[in-house]
């Protein structure tokens, strides 16, 4: 994500709906960028400063709740149901552009019981 941000501002391109949901100016998206920049560049220093900083990125990361796109199921990682022998496995995320709708309706949802 941190590249295609990058890349955008290389091309003077910024996505202006994402600037527009976060209400940033160009600058902003820039300023947050080079924190992030740097914040990677710091983890990968040796020593004790580079742990210190490797943590608080991990960390920062952990705060942003993002999670990993796409399907991925590990061997051993799925329940065999006893009696049917169904799977149960990791389910996908929804597009990025339904992301928020699909968040909202199991809110919604999971209230109703």
């Amino acid at each position: 994500m941190l590249n295609r941000l990058k890349d955008q501002l290389k091309k003077g391109e910024p996505d202006e709906a994402l600037l527009e949901k976060l209400q940033w100016t160009k600058q902003d998206l820039e300023r947050f960028v080079k924190r992030w920049e740097q914040m990677k560049a710091a983890a990968k220093q040796p020593g004790a400063q580079g742990q210190k900083a490797k943590s608080d990125l991990d960390e920062a990361l952990k705060a942003l709740g993002l999670r990993p796109r796409g399907t991925t199921v590990k061997a051993g990682q799925s329940r065999q149901d006893q009696t049917r022998g169904n799977r149960d496995s990791r389910r996908s995320e929804p597009p990025p552009e339904y992301e928020e709708q699909y968040r909202q309706f199991n809110i919604n949802t999971s209230k109703g019981k």
